[in-house]
């Protein structure tokens, strides 16, 4: 029976991991197949005439705030409860604590992943270049300031700069809102419940 219970428990680790891998992966195989080339371009269009600035957000600080930071948050508002639970109230609660955060770390990396690849596809399908694509960019085409061009080559030198032209800067927007509503949704329910009817 236990060694049942622990083969099941990791035929789900081990499909759960694949799944969040795999829907992470479709954000590096999207940006790859789509590519830069393929969004296109007004000429006349002012709008992707700005200079370019650094980002104010890094990609390290938005990682944090849109992963760690909540799966942190979930992680120690469990072990508090359960510490709360086990010495205040006498209930052994460290399997449900290790399985409430296992569950909320998974639910909320596929939710991530699920969200990093669709807005990845929508921006390679409805997206358009940053404002500051002609500034980095300095595209081969368009010297007339007339026009569609769709095929260019960029002869800015920026590497970094250039990467940041590949998409619009809503990947981190989009999963530090949904790491907010999950633990907006999650906190509450597991502080009320949980102390009003420990197990």
């Amino acid at each position: 029976m236990v060694h049942a219970e622990t083969k099941r428990l990791i035929v789900r680790v081990v499909s759960d991991t694949v799944i969040v891998s795999l829907l992470h992966l479709c954000y590096f195989i999207i940006s790859a197949a789509a590519g830069f080339s393929r969004l296109r371009i007004f000429c006349d269009d002012d709008s992707l005439r700005y200079p370019y600035k650094s980002d104010t957000v890094t990609i390290v600080g938005c990682a944090f705030y849109a992963y760690l930071l909540p799966v942190l948050t979930v992680i120690v508002l469990e072990v508090l409860l359960a510490v709360y639970n086990r010495y205040t109230l006498h209930h052994r609660v460290w399997k449900m604590m290790a399985f409430l955060m296992y569950n909320f770390v998974i639910t909320f990396l596929m939710a991530a992943g699920v969200c990093l690849m669709l807005t990845n596809l929508i921006k390679y399908t409805l997206g358009r270049p940053r404002p500051h694509f002609w500034d980095v960019c300095q595209p081969d085409v368009c010297p007339t300031r007339t026009g569609v061009a769709a095929s260019y080559t960029c002869r800015g030198t920026n590497k970094d700069a250039l990467d940041d032209l590949l998409t619009l800067p809503l990947h981190g927007v989009f999963r530090t809102q949904l790491c907010a509503l999950y633990s907006v949704l999650r906190i509450p329910k597991a502080t009320v419940n949980r102390f009003r009817h420990p197990k």
